[in-house]
């Protein structure tokens, strides 16, 4: 009998459903960039000067005509950057190139895109792995430290950071009511706010979780990344491509590189804090007398 399923039976003749668009799958490549500050450089090396954070005493009272006391000096510290070549070449055959129907070198371009996205993420991520971690588990916890462990004037523009997994137990966390802890963003329908502030989600690719799999603990950064982390861009990544320098010429290839060229560094360790946790406790504040009474009579 003839089939379609064997071959020389049939199977030769029946046309393949085959296309050679690129489909691109969707994944999350946000930068953490983002979220920290970028400083422009022109140099490959350099340094900048900030305030060193010091407990400040007041003036002293004195008499008149009293010999007044010299004032403690106020303290400086640099933080250093030393810009890094990130580079890498990609070899495309120029058969290829001449053969192919598909924009390949448009799709390569936001594959590279994507690819120094990731790096600044890894060598981002490196900076705060050098941060103290932190353990919590009630909400009063994370209360403690947007209260009082941060200054003040940091509280006013932290943000939470989290990976998918931290992010989802947040998002089941409910209150006696049975509302859900995580509340929406009234200005930014994408995001949501704990305790008013704003949570971003980074995929557990770029800020995995700690501990081990059977016990993992999810990551929460507090605080202002911004004032804690600085970037020093000496390049945004560039692309460039020849079929005829390098190797290119003698192997019938065109060679596309890119490089970017940045520095990571913690600026302000104070400005935020590495967190921990593998279950949060939502501390309830205590019942009044008159929910009590209220409970009782339902």
């Amino acid at each position: 009998a003839m089939k379609e399923s064997v071959d020389e039976d049939g199977g030769l003749i029946v046309p393949e459903d085959i296309t050679t668009k690129i489909t691109e799958k969707r994944r999350q490549f946000d930068s953490l960039a983002n979220l920290v500050d970028i400083i422009p450089v022109s140099t490959n090396k350099g340094a900048r000067t900030y305030e060193k954070y010091a407990d400040m005493t007041p003036l002293v009272d004195v008499d008149e005509l009293e010999d007044i006391d010299e004032l403690e000096n106020p303290k400086f510290e640099r933080i250093k950057y030393v810009i890094k070549d990130r580079a890498g070449i990609l070899v495309l055959s120029n058969d290829l190139l001449s053969d192919t129907r598909e924009a390949l070198m448009e799709f390569l371009v936001n594959w590279l895109g994507k690819k120094s996205a990731v790096t600044r993420n890894v060598n981002i991520l490196k900076v705060l792995e050098t941060l103290k971690k932190q353990s919590i588990s009630t909400t009063d916890d994370i209360k403690d430290i947007t209260n009082v462990t941060l200054d003040p004037a940091i509280e006013e523009t932290t943000i939470f950071v989290t990976n998918q997994s931290g992010f989802n137990y947040l998002d089941k966390l409910k209150d006696k009511n049975g509302n859900y802890l995580l509340q929406p963003d009234p200005t930014n329908k994408t995001k949501k706010l704990l305790f008013e502030k704003t949570v971003h989600k980074i995929s557990n690719k770029f800020l995995p979780n700690g501990g081990t799999k059977s016990n993992p603990k999810y990551p929460l950064i507090i605080g202002d990344l911004k004032e804690a982390i600085k970037l020093f861009d000496r390049q945004q990544y560039s692309i460039k491509s020849t079929d005829v320098g390098g190797k290119a010429f003698y192997r019938n290839s065109t060679d596309v590189r890119v490089i970017q060229r940045d520095d990571v560094a913690l600026a302000d360790e104070e400005a935020i804090v590495f967190a921990e946790f593998t279950g949060i406790e939502v501390i309830e504040p205590p019942e009044k007398d008159e929910d009590k009474a209220v409970d009782a009579g339902k």
